[in-house]
C-alpha cells in the first residue's frame, strides 16, 4: 500500500498523541475506518494509474 505524506503525517500524530492513553472502543472504530478509506484510496489510486489516456 502507498501511504502518502500528508496521510502519513496525519496518522503517525495521531498515533503519538494517544502513546500514553488507552484507546476507547470509539477510537478503534476511528482508525479503523481511516484504514478502510486508506485502503480504498490506494485501490482506487491503482486503478486510476491503470487507465491509458492519450494525451494531445
Amino acid at each position: 500500500m502507498h501511504i502518502y505524506g500528508v496521510f502519513q503525517f496525519n496518522i503517525l500524530h495521531a498515533v503519538s498523541d494517544r502513546k500514553e492513553r488507552k484507546l476507547e472502543f470509539d477510537d478503534i472504530q476511528h482508525y479503523q475506518k481511516i484504514i478502510v478509506a486508506l485502503t480504498e484510496t490506494d485501490r482506487l489510486m491503482n486503478e486510476i494509474n491503470k487507465i491509458n489516456i492519450e494525451r494531445e
